[in-house]
């Protein structure tokens, strides 16, 4: 099995765009930031360190992927019907906030209930989706 750190140097798909997953990310710009989407290079950008220098523990790293995987989503859902204005989770620190209380429920609910986990993975491999993302393998 991968670690956190090995399966960062994958990518994602969402329809027909993929993302790169750039890890570890160390940003040259600002200090404050552990994670971001960049929609124009598709790439999920992950720090390793916080801001002083720390290593970030696994919980973080998946917080702040999944965080990024929220501003996709949320992209290709709203992002294209014009702009910022229409995503839910882009342009305000609240919205920002938002992002991060549905990110932390997620995780407190597969937590609990692990189960879950097997589930979703069951019906993922029953998916018309996964049909669609083999043929283009062919």
């Amino acid at each position: 099995m991968l670690s956190i750190a090995e399966s960062f140097n994958q990518y994602v798909r969402i329809g027909p765009i993929k993302y790169a997953i750039k890890h570890p990310y160390h940003f040259k710009e600002r200090s404050d930031v552990s994670a971001q989407v960049d929609h124009d290079q598709c790439e999920i950008r992950i720090n390793d360190t916080d801001s002083v220098g720390n290593p970030v523990n696994d919980m973080n790293l998946v917080r702040d992927f999944l965080h990024e995987l929220g501003h996709i989503m949320d992209r290709f859902i709203n992002g294209h019907r014009g702009g910022c204005e229409q995503a839910l989770f882009e342009g305000s620190y609240e919205k920002e906030q938002r992002l991060n209380q549905i990110v932390d429920s997620l995780l407190v609910l597969l937590y609990e209930n692990p189960w879950l986990v097997d589930l979703i993975q069951r019906v993922v491999e029953d998916s018309p989706y996964r049909t669609y993302h083999e043929k283009e393998k062919e």
